[in-house]
């Protein structure tokens, strides 16, 4: 596995983060593995936000 599957295994871990992904991508009908990585980057943040975490 690629260094970059690493990375986007990490951030779907929560099953928050991967529900709201994969909804999301099912709602784009096309899509490629660098956005929805990137929609799980926008929703970490999101939570990250909500929960107070202040991000650079």
């Amino acid at each position: 596995m690629t260094w970059e599957g690493h990375e986007f295994l990490d951030k779907v871990r929560d099953p928050e983060i991967w529900r709201k992904t994969k909804k999301g991508a099912s709602e784009l009908n096309s899509w490629g593995v660098k956005l929805i990585g990137e929609m799980a980057t926008g929703y970490i943040r999101a939570k990250a936000t909500e929960l107070g975490i202040p991000l650079a």
